[in-house]
């Protein structure tokens, strides 16, 4: 035998074994799930004297395809409560967008200090704004990571026109206070009371330190996992100017650490997944919880009452006077089929001060989540399989897969034997 048949039955026998290893999947195979997910969270939303902003916004989105799409900026106009990446009105030097394919973004944080609306530009100071995103894909799945953030934001209005306000309420507040600081005489009230009103043109209106609002999409072992989160924040309101004893001011009222009411913001989350192989979905979320703590202001050093507020329940303070403030605490919920989950944490709502130029209104710590899995359908079964009743099977075992591949390996042998003869 000549080198050229005994290589032809080498490529032969090897065409069978390629062939038994390629052979289609039978009838009814399926193919992998299609799935796609989004997220978004924010620090904070700010409206004063009818202008309002969004302070720290991450929004993200992917799919099967994959497709991947990322966006954060320090500073946006107030968003709706389904925001796009694609599509955010924000101030583009406070942040990146990203996408995979195309634009895979830059894990480091583009900052900028914010151009505020014009009503607010005068009495808002935001001191640096931040964002950074970045989409790519892994093992078959969309990645994007976002992250936004500002360093700290100071509300300073004047507040002299709040005085006259407060001396016609004194006697309301007082009692208030006195419900809440119940060994502490009346008349010391008044008196503080008075200080206060006096010395309001010192006194910031609002501080707040604000976590950074995170948005990412991932593999997680078998799942695809969307995670959104808000860190947290201080909020000071109405800071006490510290006075002498003749009552004159040493230092202007700083409001986070001499403020009226101090609240404490915790983290939200919301976290949705998809497990594309099984066709399954899952969620999760944990509102933010809040704490309030109320400044006795008879004391010259600042002491402080601590009121709890509980998950979606709302405390209002100084009802009925110009300092009257409601903080409504967010709730948690999430929704769960057999091919979609959605998680949300809604945000913590603050209505302060409501007798100062209509009041300062924030929305803080809110986080979404949503996944959606569609399991793809069986593959349909051959024509013949749908016409021609298949006969009983009473042999043995089927051996033509074993038998092909002995009959493959045979010639290869014969074919090696008789090069070797030669």
């Amino acid at each position: 035998m000549t080198r050229a048949p005994i290589a032809t039955c080498v490529a032969v026998a090897c065409a069978v074994l390629v062939a038994l290893a390629t052979t289609p999947a039978p009838a009814g195979a399926t193919a992998p799930a299609t799935y796609a997910l989004s997220g978004s969270g924010s620090g904070l939303e700010l409206s004063f004297q009818g202008q309002g902003v969004t302070l720290g916004a991450a929004v993200s989105s992917g799919d099967s395809t994959p497709q991947a799409h990322g966006a954060a900026f320090g500073q946006c106009e107030v968003l709706g409560s389904n925001p796009s990446p694609g599509d955010l009105p924000c101030t583009g030097s406070t942040g990146e967008t990203s996408s995979y394919p195309g634009h895979p973004g830059d894990a480091r944080s583009t900052c900028a200090s914010p151009a505020l609306p014009p009503q607010l530009a005068g009495v808002l100071d935001v001191r640096i704004a931040c964002g950074r995103s970045s989409s790519a894909a892994r093992a078959g799945a969309p990645v994007t990571t976002n992250s936004a953030r500002v360093a700290q934001v100071t509300l300073d209005t004047d507040l002299s026109s709040l005085s006259p306000q407060l001396q016609a309420a004194k006697d309301q507040v007082a009692s208030q206070l006195q419900q809440i600081f119940k060994q502490v005489p009346n008349d010391q009230l008044q008196n503080a009371l008075d200080q206060l009103a006096g010395s309001l043109k010192d006194s910031q209106a609002l501080a707040a330190t604000l976590g950074p609002a995170s948005s990412d999409i991932a593999p997680d072992g078998r799942s695809v996992t969307v995670s959104s989160t808000a860190s947290g924040a201080r909020i000071g309101v109405l800071g006490i100017p510290r006075l002498d004893p003749q009552g004159n001011v040493v230092a202007p009222g700083d409001a986070y650490r001499d403020g009226l009411l101090r609240i404490e913001i915790g983290p939200a989350s919301a976290r949705a997944g998809v497990r594309p192989g099984g066709g399954s979905a899952a969620a999760r979320a944990a509102a933010a919880v809040v704490t309030v703590q109320v400044r006795d202001i008879t004391k010259t050093t600042p002491s402080y009452r601590t009121i709890s507020v509980a998950p979606g329940q709302s405390q209002t303070l100084f009802a009925g006077t110009p300092l009257e403030s409601t903080i409504t605490a967010a709730r948690a919920s999430r929704k769960v089929t057999a091919t979609s989950a959605v998680a949300a944490s809604d945000s913590v709502r603050l209505d302060l001060l409501k007798g100062v130029q209509g009041g300062i209104h924030l929305a803080l710590g809110r986080a979404t989540a949503a996944a959606g899995v569609r399991p793809a359908p069986q593959a349909p079964a051959p024509p013949e399989a749908a016409h021609h009743k298949e006969l009983p099977y009473t042999g043995g075992p089927d051996l033509t897969l074993p038998g092909a591949a002995l009959l493959a390996g045979a010639l290869i042998l014969l074919a090696l034997r008789r090069l070797a003869a030669r």
